[in-house]
């Protein structure tokens, strides 16, 4: 079967809704938790955020070039369906 997961795709701004991507999952940031505010969970994204690009920093090259290639502006260019 299929797993559903919502993850935070850095530098992206592009569309993934009703694609299939591929993640690599490579630490867990922290355990699923209920937000007093939107202002709180904004913050924790802040930090979250943060604590993955040290984390991807450290990674090997393939992990990071993807991460980077993803970013680029060619890359959050809309497909053709």
């Amino acid at each position: 079967g299929s797993i559903t997961v919502e993850a935070h795709v850095l530098d992206f701004a592009g569309d993934l809704y009703e694609r299939s991507v591929r993640l690599a999952l490579i630490r867990r940031l922290r355990p699923e938790r209920a937000f007093a505010s939107i202002a709180a969970l904004k913050d924790a994204m802040g930090r979250d955020i943060a604590r993955t690009r040290k984390v991807v920093e450290r990674f090997p090259a393939p992990v990071a070039t993807f991460a980077k290639r993803r970013a680029s502006p060619a890359a959050s260019r809309p497909r053709p369906a």
